[in-house]
């Protein structure tokens, strides 16, 4: 059986030796019985970026329910880089995701250089 030092306090057995995702459920699961006072609200990106998102939906919707459509490019899962709501707030955008984490990404910046498709030297 394989062990692993990262499995350390996982209880179960099965799902050590093949995937078996219901056993290390099983075996692992406790329901949260508390409320929701340990969440944190939004950032302020966050609450900006939802303004002009807001602001858009509404466009959209009295657009018939499409703002803008692709009509050249066959979609599949890499035909398209990252996309923003606003390019000129893509920092902005980049701040709200990083503050969820509160990490600090080293390579955020070639993360997101790779999201978009593009090579960084």
């Amino acid at each position: 059986m394989l062990n692993y030092q990262q499995w350390d306090g996982f209880s179960g057995r099965l799902w050590k030796n093949k995937v078996d995702v219901r056993e290390f459920i099983q075996r692992n699961y406790t329901p949260y019985e508390g409320d929701e006072s340990f969440l944190e609200g939004p950032t302020p990106a966050t609450d900006e970026l939802w303004g002009i998102l807001q602001k858009l939906q509404k466009e959209e919707r009295k657009k018939g329910g499409v703002l803008d459509m692709e009509t050249e490019k066959v979609s599949d899962l890499t035909s398209y880089g990252a996309g923003y709501i606003d390019e000129a707030k893509k920092e902005l955008e980049k701040k709200s995701f990083n503050s969820y984490g509160q990490r600090n990404y080293e390579n955020l910046d070639k993360l997101y250089e790779t999201m978009q498709g593009k090579k960084q030297g």
